[in-house]
């Protein structure tokens, strides 16, 4: 038997406690398999992490955050804040753009972020390079 409140709760709980903990793929994919159905317990760790002063946080952040906006369409200030934010947080977000291409119902956001990011630059190399 399952108990989702209780596990997003336990699950806030111990985030509280470090952002390192952030940086782990468990806690990422924790997120991501939670985002359709609990996006109001998670866009706050989501927004913390676009804030983190580790830049796989970031990145992971990102990917996130448009993850997010692609299953809810209302959250186009989440992705903006990814697709604007740092390179990290932009690499994130040009991950889920990328690799979001070919499904019908994500393509427009998908094609657009991707436009936007071939003209990203991050001093001497170009963002979208590093897909």
């Amino acid at each position: 038997m399952h108990n989702e409140p209780s596990a997003i709760t336990q699950f806030k709980q111990l985030l509280e406690a470090d952002d390192k903990l952030l940086n782990s793929h468990y806690v990422e994919d924790f997120l991501a398999r939670g985002l359709r159905k609990h996006i109001e317990d998670f866009r706050p760790l989501i927004d913390r992490m676009l804030l983190s002063e580790i830049k796989e946080v970031r990145q992971a952040g990102g990917r996130l955050a448009c993850l997010a906006r692609l299953y809810h369409t209302e959250l186009d200030d989440l992705s903006e804040a990814a697709m604007s934010g740092d390179p990290a947080c932009r690499l994130g977000a040009a991950e889920v753009a990328s690799q979001n291409l070919t499904n019908t119902n994500c393509r427009p956001w998908c094609e657009a972020a991707l436009i936007r990011f071939f003209s990203d630059d991050d001093g001497d190399r170009v963002l979208i390079s590093e897909l």
